[in-house]
């Protein structure tokens, strides 16, 4: 969930933090998957050139977990859905693309506007799992099964931002950034660029070669093969990841595996996490990010409420983003 549900409680956030000068970090842990630092060391090192849309979701079907009747998220997330309609958890996706887009240092949130589909899967979920009689095929859940908000930045960068957690469909984060020289798009892993970095351009060379030996030992026979370019998707990511993969994934992530926590980046986030605070060095996630990520949450209910007119995102830095300094890649 959210670090915080309403605006006002997002201000708390950050007056207390300021007031305390305690730090602030949210913990999303998607921020340290290989994939997501992988993306975000390309993004520093220009390889998709300037930055102009970026796209998040939370989608993964939870119906399973309107069963949780007296423990654990079912619990108390069931009913969240009968309460609001808007995007009840951006920030899984949205931290990525955040720090791709360097929010808060250098750029940051400025408006949103959001759509909901109709409430209709968990209803008829519940009639259909549910004895006559339950609590639960009483409920009225009001939440659009999908719900989709655009945020605008200053700088006029776009981001998508989608919450689903009732479709039968599978799970996605989204994870792309696209920019003036091509884009990378996760779930599944993929990679267009025009202009392609020197190493990856001599792989490509090489397959080229080896295929097109092939297609000409097989008496030319069907399409002769072509380069690698920006009109097609390039999925193969092992190359990245040799030329690309973060500084901290190289250094651990055998390790992080060995750990487990969603794949390693759970043991990822906590190693920097202590790293950051025994060396006196500046999380990697602060409060800001806590209350911007998380405004996505009142501001899109109060979209969808308003027929989708746009809402506006308070400057949480008051003005600081303009001099912030980008999340740097750490060795």
């Amino acid at each position: 969930m959210p670090a915080a549900t309403t605006i006002e409680e997002c201000w708390q956030l950050v007056n207390t933090a300021e007031r305390t000068q305690k730090n602030c970090m949210m913990m999303e842990n998607v921020n340290y998957g290989r994939d997501e630092l992988m993306v975000l060391n390309m993004v520093r090192q220009g390889i998709f050139g300037e930055l102009l849309h970026g796209e998040a979701a939370y989608i993964h079907d939870l119906r399973w977990q309107m069963k949780e009747i007296d423990r654990s998220t079912g619990s108390w997330r069931t009913y969240w859905h009968t309460k609001v309609n808007g995007n009840l958890y951006p920030t899984h996706g949205l931290g990525p693309v955040s720090q791709y887009m360097n929010i808060n240092r250098g750029d940051r949130f400025d408006f949103v506007t959001s759509v909901s589909s109709p409430a209709l899967g968990r209803a008829a979920y519940a009639q259909r799992e549910f004895p006559a009689g339950h609590e639960r095929r009483s409920l009225e859940f009001v939440a659009g099964d999908m719900n989709t908000s655009i945020i605008k930045t200053v700088k006029g960068r776009s981001i998508m931002v989608q919450h689903d957690t009732t479709s039968p469909r599978p799970y996605s984060r989204h994870n792309l950034i696209q920019g003036t020289n091509g884009t990378f798009a996760g779930f599944p892993n993929r990679i267009a660029l025009e202009d392609t970095p020197p190493g990856i351009a001599k792989v490509y060379q090489q397959e080229y070669e080896a295929e097109l030996a092939q297609w000409k030992q097989a008496g030319s026979q069907g399409r002769k093969p072509s380069m690698q370019n920006f009109h097609s998707w390039d999925r193969d990511m092992e190359k990245w990841r040799a030329e690309f993969d973060h500084p901290l994934w190289k250094r651990m992530g055998a390790e992080a595996v060995r750990n487990g926590g969603h794949g390693g980046m759970d043991f990822i986030m906590l190693w920097r996490m202590i790293y950051c605070l025994r060396n006196n060095e500046a999380l990697d996630q602060d409060v800001y990010d806590a209350a911007a990520w998380s405004s996505i949450f009142p501001q899109s209910m109060a979209s969808v409420a308003d027929r989708s007119n746009s809402k506006t995102i308070p400057d949480f830095t008051r003005g600081a983003w303009e001099t912030g300094k980008p999340l740097g890649i750490v060795a």
